[in-house]
């Protein structure tokens, strides 16, 4: 009897053990069931990822293109501040001389100086634009003739500013731009591509405009005077820009506005300066990467 007591003792204290790990196991499945990931739980959260992931490359598509490349017809004049040294000093007069054709080549970058655009809508960028060439062409003026051998009162033969010119500048210009993409938010639309920019750049510029030598329209009687008539200045100038963009590619319009005060290379032209206002307007096919 004692025997069977003490067996049942010793099953009992076995079995208790056990049951006590079999409320636990129990216990901790209920406290699992809370985070459990069910399979629409993962097909939500991939959804979510994917779209977001669409929405940042779309507005990195539609922003990303900063380097520019324009080519452009020119149109432009040269009207002068006063009175210009023309062949004697009774012929000094105020003169305007407006090119027939001409061309441009503009490089640059814009640097965006908000991380990111406004409501992914405004850009807000400094541009610099290291290359601006531009060749102005002149034809003479009508009915205009000079006589090489002449010489200025102080010196110098005379520059014949009325004959047919070559104007070529080179400049380099720094300046704020705004661009806006209203439609960015219509992201399954060629629209959303589709900006336009506002700019106002400042920058130096070098011209140079050689004056060609005329025998038709040379009165002299004596042998003509043939060297070079190339006249050079240089100063500031202001552009102020719109640009209509659609990926990479955009047309737009430029003026640009300033003075130079021009004085022959050659010494037998004599040292005296002539200033003249010069503005281009320029209308350019843009290629954006």
């Amino acid at each position: 009897m004692k025997i069977k007591s003490l067996l049942a003792t010793i099953a009992l204290l076995a079995c208790t053990p056990a049951m006590a790990q079999v409320e636990d196991v129990v216990y901790d499945l209920e406290e699992d069931s809370s985070e459990v990931t069910t399979l629409k739980d993962i097909i939500d959260t991939q959804q979510k990822v994917l779209k977001t992931n669409t929405v940042e490359n779309h507005i990195t598509d539609v922003w990303k293109r900063r380097y520019f490349f324009n080519i452009s017809y020119s149109n432009a004049t040269l009207k002068s501040d006063g009175k210009i040294m023309t062949e004697n000093e009774a012929n000094q007069k105020e003169q305007t001389f407006k090119s027939d054709w001409g061309f441009a080549l503009q490089s640059g970058l814009n640097y965006r100086i908000l991380k990111r655009p406004i409501a992914n809508t405004v850009d807000i960028c400094l541009d610099y634009s290291w290359l601006d060439l531009t060749l102005n062409h002149y034809k003479a003026e009508p009915g205009y003739t000079y006589n090489s051998i002449e010489t200025y009162p102080k010196g110098g033969y005379c520059s014949a500013w009325g004959t047919e010119k070559t104007e070529f500048t080179y400049a380099m210009t720094l300046g704020p731009s705004v661009t806006v993409a209203p439609f960015v938010s219509l992201n399954a639309s060629s629209l959303a591509h589709l900006r336009m920019q506002l700019y106002y750049h400042i920058g130096y510029s070098v011209s140079g405009i050689n004056m060609s030598n005329d025998e038709n329209i040379d009165m002299s009687p004596q042998a003509k005077i043939t060297n070079k008539r190339i006249s050079w200045g240089h100063n500031w100038v202001n552009n102020f820009g719109v640009t209509l963009m659609w990926k990479g590619i955009g047309i737009g319009y430029e003026h640009r506005t300033g003075s130079f005060d021009y004085q022959p290379t050659d010494n037998k032209f004599g040292k005296e300066k002539n200033r003249f206002s010069n503005s281009y307007n320029r209308i350019y096919i843009q290629f954006r990467t």
